[in-house]
């Protein structure tokens, strides 16, 4: 794959001499409206200085001075810097990895940031390398994760007292929340415990190594849920139920899956529920009632 931060770095000079000519030329004019159905909107001024004056119309309405205060020139100088930090900070280090990433160059980020320029004749599209399926997983595994970072954050607090109003304040989560995060964590002694749901979705997330996250979900010490004998008995869950979640709401593929169960010791099945001895039923006594 082509180094994208040559490229980068270049549109984003590019963008950085259209918005200083932009300001340059930017001229304030007397709002008029012109007869219809011609109708000009101008942003930031005229985009041909030798055109005459009638043609560039400002409209005062909401929408117009919405979109100039949040796309004025100095924003977008700021943005330009901010995207060129970004790519600075996920250069290439010596051992080929991403200099913020634990991935190999170039990582997602820096890969991401090029796409505003997809249609540049120079634009390698191998650099944006993602499709909807991984942006729906990497967004099911962000929401997954954030719930786990904030349960350990409600754990952190409670472990100093705080009371659950002052917690849902501090953390912006309602009061319902934080009471569900208190009744889990009292269940679990207190703390949050490292699950395969969340190495799952961290390395999704932090773009970590997939392969040493298989190897790591192979090791691990599952425990297994057990099938009620009826609906209201109810049943138990264990931690592999996260491995298999994972494959159904797609955050590992079949093939990851299949590696996974294969290193894995499972249990003895169960007996089917019919074939489960009962207990044995009281017989009545002669001349007793029956209990």
């Amino acid at each position: 794959m082509r180094d994208p931060m040559p490229f980068l770095l270049a549109r984003l000079a590019e963008d950085d001499v259209v918005i200083n000519d932009l300001v340059d030329q930017v001229q304030t004019l007397p709002l008029r409206k012109p007869p219809a159905p011609e109708v000009a909107l101008v942003i930031f001024g005229r985009s041909d200085p030798s055109a005459a004056a009638d043609q560039f119309v400002v409209l005062d309405d909401e929408h117009s001075k919405a979109f100039r205060a949040r796309f004025e020139p100095r924003r977008l100088e700021l943005d330009i810097e901010c995207r060129r930090r970004i790519a600075h900070e996920h250069h290439e280090v010596d051992d080929g990895s991403c200099a913020t990433c634990p991935v190999e160059y170039p990582c997602l980020t820096l890969r991401y940031l090029t796409v505003v320029y997809a249609d540049h004749p120079a634009y390698d599209p191998e650099w944006h390398g993602a499709d909807p399926e991984a942006d729906d997983a990497r967004a099911t595994a962000r929401e997954r994760l954030d719930w786990i970072d904030e349960d350990r954050s409600i754990a952190e607090l409670l472990g100093h007292d705080v009371p659950d109003d002052e917690i849902a304040a501090q953390l912006a989560l309602s009061l319902t929340r934080v009471r569900r995060a208190r009744a889990d964590l009292y269940r679990l002694g207190g703390v949050v415990p490292e699950t395969p749901e969340e190495v799952i979705a961290r390395c999704i997330v932090e773009c970590g190594d997939r392969e040493a996250m298989i190897e790591r979900l192979k090791t691990w010490p599952y425990t297994f849920g057990t099938q009620a004998p009826s609906v209201a008995e109810g049943g138990t869950t264990g931690s592999w139920d996260d491995v298999e979640d994972a494959l159904f709401d797609g955050l590992l593929s079949r093939d990851e899956f299949d590696e996974i169960r294969a290193a894995v010791v499972f249990p003895p099945a169960a007996p089917p529920a019919a074939a489960r001895q009962r207990p044995p039923v009281p017989r009545a006594t002669p001349g007793r009632a029956s209990p």
